[in-house]
């Protein structure tokens, strides 16, 4: 019996480790999400609840920009990492959580999750922008002002990373459901050796069909 190579990792220790780095990236991600949570709920609370203040809620866009971003980095590599595992596991009979009879109740699950973000997204920038359009847009100032036109580049910047981070999170949703189908569609479609030689054997008995001959 031939040594084996210490420097070959096999394929149990990989599936361990991307289970380690997996199980990582959700807690990174969850934690952006509840970044998120604390401090646009913190900027919306102190902007609504002190005269003077309310332009700080301005912000809120740009830390759902910050955290939907980094939630959809960390999603796409979960994905990428669950598809790296569905591929060690090919032609092994295991139970895994992207296994035919956990498909669909795991997609559903991680669609929940991207519905509830993008609420939270959504109502949030929706308050931020409108307790802060006043003092941002709207203040007293002439038209031509240096200090209103910087305001108003503020606002709408923020406008524009709440519009991208909507944007963010939909890309995240499309990129996992596109893996999850490619590991679904793979199990199914990818044919066992037994099927191949059945096939085969069926084509040579058969000949090949009217039009094909000579390829």
């Amino acid at each position: 019996m031939a040594d084996r190579d210490p420097t070959r990792v096999d394929a149990n220790q990989r599936y361990a480790s991307a289970t380690q780095e997996t199980v990582a990236r959700i807690q990174a991600r969850d934690l952006a999400v509840a970044g998120y949570v604390t401090f646009a709920g913190t900027l919306i609370t102190i902007a609504a609840s002190h005269a003077g203040y309310e332009w700080i809620a301005v912000g809120v866009g740009y830390i759902a920009l910050a955290a939907a971003l980094l939630s959809c980095h960390h999603d796409i590599i979960i994905g990428q990492l669950g598809l790296f595992q569905h591929k060690l596991c090919q032609g092994g009979d295991v139970a895994n959580w992207f296994s035919s009879e956990n498909f669909d109740a795991t997609l559903k699950a991680r669609h929940i999750r991207d519905y509830y973000f993008l609420f939270l997204i959504v109502v949030g920038e929706i308050i931020g922008l409108a307790i802060s359009f006043g003092p941002m847009v709207g203040h007293n100032l002439p038209p031509r002002a240096w200090g209103q036109r910087i305001r108003i580049a503020i606002w709408t910047l923020s406008v524009i990373s709440a519009v991208l981070s909507v944007a963010a999170i939909y890309y995240s949703y499309r990129e996992r459901r596109k893996l999850h189908r490619h590991m679904q569609d793979h199990r199914i479609l990818e044919p066992t050796v037994s099927q191949l030689s059945v096939g085969a054997s069926a084509s040579a008995s058969a000949g090949p069909p009217d039009g094909d001959a000579g390829g």
